[in-house]
């Protein structure tokens, strides 16, 4: 089983390989303000699936018209996708 930091740093290439097109995402998900989370509930979108309940993501914590959300790279829609704070939790 990979440890924590192995696996930000796979969802990290992940997201560069994904986006490596686009200059603007060059070492877009390498601060220290990205964590690793577990997301807690099943997270759909326009795109379809982005998170299945337990799966690890890359996210980061902010506030959106009030509301404290995390924005989280979805692996299977590449790309950032808002959520409630309340479907992820820091691991």
């Amino acid at each position: 089983m990979p440890t924590n930091e192995e696996t930000i740093r796979e969802i990290r290439k992940q997201a560069a390989a994904a986006h490596a097109a686009y200059p603007q995402y060059k070492g877009y998900w390498d601060g220290p303000e990205w964590v690793l989370v577990r997301i807690t509930a099943k997270v759909r979108t326009k795109l379809g699936q982005a998170f299945s309940k337990g799966e690890l993501a890359l996210a980061k914590p902010g506030v959106l018209e009030g509301k404290v959300v995390w924005c989280a790279y979805s692996l299977s829609n590449q790309c950032n996708t808002i959520i409630d704070h309340k479907r992820a939790v820091p691991v």
